[in-house]
């Protein structure tokens, strides 16, 4: 805490005296609602080792834990404003979980979910997944059905790999039809809104061809979507 200079004396045998005390605490609180933001947008942000503002977290399992990569270091000074009160709270989950989450795999984005409380996955409104692992990803897509505020979610690779458009999209479907199903209910039986929301790397979809995987062309890739379309209520 620093301390404020009350006084300050030279005394008869030549030594100064220096009364201090310790200066009263700042009022975050009481500034307004749009310059708190604003501060803890600063303090929240993703940085890298050079202290370069990023625009998204990466978050990795490691050893059976959720490690939050661009965080890990100082992660839990940056957070130490969040335990201010309720409403400081409240306002740094929304900055924090605001930002793009990078999950390396469905089984990373399954974990986080596990342990996320029903806030945290409320605030989050931007994901990406690395890799679609066929054992976790469809308990990970049923999670994020509580997450009713997700604008993008982008998947980079897995969800067809040598495999046929209508064959991906069954399995596909089979995985995440909870969660897609779950997504064009909320917005008023709107179809269209899967894929404006969810999106896909180009490598996302591959099929073999003379002993090479090639990515699929904008044809298969609307075979696709076509399919998911149809299989949608």
């Amino acid at each position: 805490q620093p301390f404020e200079l009350v006084a300050s004396y030279m005394l008869d045998n030549g030594c100064q005296a220096i009364i201090i005390k310790p200066a009263a605490p700042f009022q975050f609180m009481k500034l307004p609602k749009d310059i708190r933001g604003r501060i803890l947008r600063y303090n929240l942000a993703p940085k890298n080792a050079d202290g370069v503002l990023l625009n998204k977290i990466d978050i990795v399992e490691k050893s059976g834990a959720i490690k939050a990569k661009d965080y890990a270091k100082e992660f839990k000074h940056r957070l130490a404003i969040t335990i201010l009160n309720k409403e400081s709270a409240a306002e740094a989950r929304q900055i924090l979980y605001g930002f793009r989450l990078k999950f390396d795999n469905t089984m990373s984005l399954l974990q986080f979910m596990s342990s996320a409380g029903d806030e945290v996955r409320k605030a989050m409104c931007r994901i990406t997944i690395g890799n679609w692992v066929k054992g976790t990803a469809m308990a990970s897509m049923t999670m994020l059905m509580d997450c009713t505020n997700l604008s993008s979610v982008i998947i980079l690779a897995g969800v067809g790999t040598n495999s046929k458009p209508d064959k991906a999209a069954k399995v596909f479907f089979a995985e995440a039809g909870r969660f897609i199903q779950n997504l064009v209910t909320a917005n008023g039986g709107r179809k269209e809104v899967v894929f404006e929301i969810i999106t896909f790397g180009k490598h996302c979809f591959s099929i073999k061809d003379e002993d090479e995987l090639e990515d699929w062309d904008d044809d298969q890739v609307n075979i696709f979507t076509s399919e998911i379309n149809a299989k949608l209520k």
